[in-house]
């Protein structure tokens, strides 16, 4: 199959063809996090998976596999330092693209309420690199002992000159936090994400399932 360079793509969905700029081949992935922060000195690491499409009048295709890895450091009760990498591998062509995004994460102390605001660019041959920050809000509140609720809506902005605030994305991601013995938590997930612009015209989905281990430094 020919290679086909990833700074436009061509979707076919119900007889509509799509035309994609760079910048909507970034952070699809949901969010995967809870607003509580994992305390200072200590670590939480979640790999994750999430199967991403599109959808428009009714009809659905999907369009990426997501594989990811995030990385989360307290350096104070409240405060992390978080790391992202996303690999999307597009379907009908080859190839696809790689993510990195790092940021700091403010907890409450209640640990209900956090806001994420990592900034990052994709990096992949024969593409041009985009830089964005992606705002996330979370709002985390319990629905049992061991269960939480993550709701977590953010901005995917574009910082590159030669992307407009135009290209602005609005994602609306919805999980649940399932905390097992021994540190770890299941985390299904999912969510919408839609163009400012176009709010009700189309939008992305995306459903997927991270596994976090939290690392005590005692």
């Amino acid at each position: 199959m020919k290679k086909v360079k990833l700074n436009l793509k061509t979707i076919w969905l119900g007889g509509l063809v799509f035309l994609i700029p760079v910048l909507c081949f970034s952070q699809f992935s949901p969010t995967f996090q809870s607003a509580g922060s994992s305390g200072k000195g200590n670590a939480e690491i979640t790999p994750y998976y999430a199967n991403i499409g599109t959808g428009y009048e009714g009809e659905r295709a999907q369009v990426f596999d997501n594989f990811g890895f995030q990385l989360g450091v307290g350096i104070s009760d409240r405060t992390e330092i978080r790391a992202k990498y996303d690999r999307f591998s597009v379907h009908e062509f080859e190839g696809g693209m790689n993510l990195l995004m790092v940021g700091p994460k403010f907890s409450t102390e209640s640990g209900k309420f956090a806001v994420f605001i990592p900034i990052g660019s994709n990096f992949e041959k024969d593409m041009d690199a985009t830089w964005m920050t992606e705002p996330t809000f979370i709002f985390s509140p319990a629905l049992g002992e061991k269960i939480h609720l993550n709701l977590s809506p953010g901005f995917l902005i574009p910082l590159s000159s030669d992307v407009g605030l135009d290209e602005t994305f609005l994602k609306l991601n919805f999980g649940l936090a399932f905390q097992l013995k021994g540190g770890w938590i299941i985390r299904p997930e999912g969510g919408l994400m839609y163009f400012l612009q176009e709010i009700g015209d189309g939008h992305f989905y995306n459903f997927g399932l991270g596994v976090s281990k939290l690392l005590a430094s005692k």
